[in-house]
């Protein structure tokens, strides 16, 4: 099994770095020596994270897969605003790193590689987050990567061989795809020379921006809580807040959030009981332990990994929520 995994693994890379090799080397020979002009070069940096940001938007709706939208007038308009606009404000993010070396070595080749780099890793974080969202309900931060750097990693995380290999394989097909897309918008860009596109869209992209915070500002500021509840959805998001300028102004209750009155509705997990409960306590008591833990992987719970808990299951009812 491992030799055949091996062997395919093999395969997998001489049939994608082989092509990818020979196109990057074939960039170096034709464009190593020639410069382009820096303004063609600043507008495929924007395009090209603007793509690899509606790419990372993709693969945000997974988050949606795992939280609930909640109920509000205006809570699914501001979902469509926030998620828009903070992946197009992180593409932003991504080009502004580009135009400094840009500026200073306008090689087409060094700018490709470093392009592909940074957007290569902005995509795997966020396909990585979304899976650690998805199991454990918080983003990437210090003390996950933490775990994940320190000496007692191996501990606490465990992967199989068939996790990395799945892993090694979406890498590779992500540094192809970055290739390509690098490739294509370089097209893009020089079959519409001085057209407004780029502008339009910016600015598009900016008032969608611009009109999610001053949502979130005034939702933060009314404790208007399907909105500003909405803020963990997505990582590193800070949107505006302007509550003191609400109040200075006179266009807010100071004591709103004091006096919200939290409902819950029919957006609600919790629909219990269904009817009064009636209790009767049993003649004779039985002695149960419960053992609850908190966003463990049921399948980590093995005879390796939790040698002690894994005996005392074997002896008692098991239940796989």
């Amino acid at each position: 099994m491992v030799t055949a995994s091996v062997g395919l693994y093999c395969e997998t890379c001489e049939f994608v770095l082989k092509p990818l090799f020979d196109s990057f080397l074939a960039t170096f020979q034709s464009a190593g020596s020639a410069i382009p002009g820096r303004g063609v070069l600043l507008r495929w940096a924007g395009w090209f994270f603007l793509a690899n940001a509606a790419v990372a938007l993709l693969i945000s709706l997974r988050y949606l897969g795992v939280v609930r939208i909640p109920e509000g007038e205006y809570a699914w308009l501001f979902t469509v605003l926030a998620f828009v606009g903070h992946f197009a404000s992180l593409g932003f993010i991504g080009a502004l790193l580009l135009f400094l070396p840009i500026l200073i070595f306008p090689y087409r080749a060094f700018v490709f590689a470093l392009g592909i780099l940074l957007g290569g890793l902005f995509v795997l974080a966020i396909t990585v987050d979304t899976f650690v969202f998805s199991q454990y309900r918080f983003h990437l931060n210090g003390m996950v990567l933490n775990l994940l750097l320190g000496g007692a990693a191996d501990e606490i995380f465990t992967f199989s061989g068939t996790m990395w290999f799945m892993a090694s394989l979406f890498v590779l097909f992500l540094v192809a795809a970055e290739w390509w897309l690098a490739r294509r918008i370089w097209r893009f860009v020089l079959n519409t020379p001085g057209q407004p596109h780029g502008y339009l869209v910016g600015a598009v992209l900016f008032a969608v921006f611009l009109a999610g915070n001053l949502m979130y500002a005034w939702a933060d500021a009314n404790a208007y809580t399907p909105i500003t509840k909405q803020i963990r959805f997505l990582p590193a998001y800070q949107p505006l807040r302007a509550k003191t300028w609400f109040e200075k102004h006179g266009w807010v209750d100071p004591d709103a959030g004091r006096h919200a009155v939290v409902a819950v509705g029919r957006s609600s997990n919790l629909d219990y009981p269904k009817r009064p409960l009636q209790c009767d306590s049993p003649g004779n008591l039985l002695n149960i332990l419960y053992v609850v833990v908190d966003s463990w992987r049921f399948d980590t719970m093995t005879e390796d990994v939790t040698p002690n808990i894994f005996r005392f299951s074997r002896e008692s009812l098991v239940f796989d929520a």
